[in-house]
This record gives C-alpha cells, structure tokens and sequence, in this order.
C-alpha cells in the first residue's frame, strides 16, 4: 500500500506536465510513510482488535529497490482530544507500534506526533465515527455452475439485499465488505471431520435492479484495496437497500457454504479519499477506464499514508443449501 502511495505521488508528476522535467528520482529526501487504521470494535471478521497499531516505514526512490524499510526506534506518541494518552510500544515481531494502555472509543478524535532523528516530525489526526446500523440482510438467490478451469469446482454466485440505516446529522462514508465462510469436510470411515475458512468473495455487480442506488466505487482484485466504497448523498437520513452480487468457488465434494458475513464500516471522509483515491490510480476498480495517474490522497503532515479511524457493524447471513 505505501509503495503504490509513493509511486502514484511520483506518477503525478511525470504525467501531469506538458513540457519534460527531469526528476532526479535518487536524490528525493526519504520520508516517513504511515499506515495505521484502527477501530473502536473487538468483533472483527479480519481479526483486528481495538488496540492503536501505527506502522512506520520509509518512502523512498522508485529506483532504490523493492526493500521495505521499517522504522523501529523513532518515538510515536498517541493522543486523545490533544491530551497525551501513551507512548506506544514497538513490536518487533509484527514490525508495528502498539498501545498496551488505550483502546479505541467511538466519538472521540486522536492525533500522533512521531519524531525521529534522521526525518522531518510527522503527524495526522483522526475521528472515530460512531457505526451505522445494519437492517434487513437477504439472500436473494444462489445458483452455480462449473468451473471452466478447475474440472472438481463449481462457480457459486449469490444475490444479496442489504438495508443500510443511515444518520441524518451527519455526512456519512462506508466500506461495505463481505467474507464466506465454507465447511470443509473429509469422511473416514464412520467419522466425519469439520474445519472452517473465511476467504472473500469477489464483488461482482454491485445496483443489480437499477433502482436508484447510490454510486459505489468496487474493488475485487487486491486484498488491501478490497470492498466497496460510497457515500450516502443521495440517501442521507433514509434506510437505503444496496444490492450486490459474490462470487466464489467451491468443491461441491468435500465442501459446504456455509454463510456469507457482511461488514459495513462508517469511515471518515480521509478513509474514503485515501481508498478511492489508490484504487482510481491503480486502475483496480469496476471501471475498466478508471485509471487516472493521480496522486494517491493523504492525511500525513510531513509525511505519506494514511491515520484513520471506523466503526462498525457485523451480520451473519446464513445461505440457503
């Protein structure tokens, strides 16, 4: 993710020029990249909790190699409300900052500050919204059919209906995600073993009878980039029905759907811009036409990245067999 930020951020310049510019790429002065997107909920499906995780790496020249610089000795402090909360902690196991006395609360704002000898001080601030409420969640149909390259699997597909309530007071952003859950299941004689896996399923229609839905910006093909993204412009205040349309592949002999989980996070408008931005750019989206060599939106002073708070909610939809 914060490869693509710098990349775009230099894309920008080479194809936003008319005349030609001669960019000493080698000579760029290296900056603190941040990745640190936290929420206020401990039922997550991607198993986040609601603990601050900030991650620390250098951007750096496109030419200098594909090497991941982490930075594990700067000093990263964690607010609330302009009131220092903690230091937070590094670790070395998962290359991230953690807190390990502060949990995420809906309502509030929290900014950083990181200072490190061999970089310009960085910084960013964050809201954390409160969660909009999901209604009515229905499956409106499941077909399948073979794979056309895999002879054992079939291509399963389910139609959805998902009623989303949404706050009248304020202006709201969401990243709707879906995740499967399939049985798996081997016969031994007389006993049978179980074991679950979550994967995601691929977005594959999004507005599927016309009614007037909402504009969404889809991405399927990038795990980090995953999901769609809109906002409720033309539904503020009103429970509004979004319909969808998954896909995944199953093994019909060793395999049984079981559910489809739904995650809808209210976001924050730098959430949304940084996300729609980097999908828009990598040319990822729904759009065949949607690249455009732009500039990959950031909330960092002095810096790249992205510190970003949500909420949300979680449903279970169980599939019929």
């Amino acid at each position: 993710m914060l490869r693509i930020l710098l990349i775009s951020m230099l894309s920008f310049l080479i194809y936003s020029c008319e005349s030609v510019v001669e960019l000493d790429v080698n000579n760029i002065q290296p900056s603190l990249s941040v990745s640190s997107i936290f929420t206020s909920n401990t039922n997550n499906p991607n198993g986040r909790d609601n603990s601050f995780e900030v991650q620390l790496t250098e951007s750096k020249a496109i030419t200098s190699g594909n090497n991941t610089i982490f930075i594990d000795d700067a000093v990263v402090e964690l607010y609330r409300e302009g009131y220092l909360l903690e230091q937070l902690t590094y670790d070395y196991d998962r290359d991230l900052y953690v807190s390990t006395e502060t949990v995420v609360e809906q309502g509030f704002h929290y900014s950083f500050k990181v200072q490190h000898p061999d970089y310009e001080e960085v910084s960013g601030e964050a809201f954390v919204p409160f969660a909009s409420q999901i209604g009515s969640t229905t499956p409106i149909s499941k077909t399948g059919s073979p794979s056309p390259i895999e002879p054992n699997r079939s291509i399963e597909q389910v139609e959805m209906e998902i009623e989303l309530e949404d706050p009248a007071t304020v202006k709201n952003y969401y990243h709707v995600l879906f995740y499967h859950t399939l049985v798996n299941y081997q016969v031994l004689g007389l006993d049978t073993t179980l074991d679950y896996s979550t994967t995601r399923p691929f977005i594959t229609n999004y507005n599927l009878n016309g009614n007037n839905e909402p504009e969404a910006i889809l991405s399927t093909s990038s795990a980090e980039l995953y999901g769609a993204f809109l906002t409720d412009q033309d539904f503020n205040g009103t429970t509004k029905t979004l319909n969808f349309s998954l896909q995944y592949p199953l093994n019909p002999a060793i395999q049984v759907a079981d559910n489809i989980i739904v995650e809808v996070r209210t976001v924050t408008k730098d959430y949304y811009d940084f996300y729609t931005s980097a999908i828009r750019n990598a040319g990822i989206g729904s759009d065949p036409f949607s690249y455009t060599p732009t500039s990959v939106k950031s909330n960092i002073e002095n810096g790249f990245g992205l510190f970003a708070g949500y909420s949300h909610q979680v449903k279970a939809i169980k599939l019929p067999r």
